[in-house]
C-alpha cells in the first residue's frame, strides 16, 4: 500500500527535521519511517509443509539487515499466492477460515485483508 512510498530514516529526529524542512519550503509532505521506532508484526509464524500453496512475500526478498524491520512493516504480512483462488482462501478472515493476509500472485493479482481486490 501506501507505505511503499514512506521514507526510512535512521530516528525519529532525522525525521523531523526532513518534515520540518519540508514544511519550512512548502515543497511537499512525506511520511518517515524511523527505523528506530519501528516495531513490526513480522511475518505470521505457519507451517510450510501444511501451506505449500503460499510463501511469505519477505522471504522471497533480499535487503540489508539494517533495514529489516522497514521491510517486515512494509511486507510481513503479505503472502504470495499460487493462484487467485488461492488469494482468495487466505486472505479471508479467521473466522472465515482464512488468514486474514494480504495476499498477491506473481501474474499480478492482489487481494486483501480488508476485502479490496485488484487486477
Amino acid at each position: 500500500g501506501k507505505q511503499l512510498f514512506n521514507l526510512v530514516v535512521d530516528d525519529e529526529h532525522v525525521a523531523a527535521r526532513i518534515v520540518r524542512h519540508l514544511q519550512r519550503s512548502g515543497k511537499g509532505r512525506v511520511t518517515c519511517m524511523p527505523l528506530a521506532r519501528l516495531r513490526p508484526r513480522g511475518p505470521r509464524e505457519f507451517d510450510e509443509r501444511a501451506h505449500p500453496d503460499v510463501t511469505p512475500l519477505s522471504s522471497q526478498l533480499a535487503f540489508h539487515p539494517s533495514v529489516q524491520n522497514a521491510v517486515l512493516e512494509v511486507f510481513g504480512s503479505v503472502l504470495v499466492c499460487k493462484d487467485a483462488d488461492t488469494a482468495r482462501k487466505y486472505a479471508l478472515p479467521p473466522a472465515e477460515g482464512g488468514m486474514g493476509m494480504d495476499c498477491v500472485t506473481t501474474d499480478g493479482y492482489r487481494r486483501n485483508a480488508d476485502g479490496s481486490i485488484f487486477g
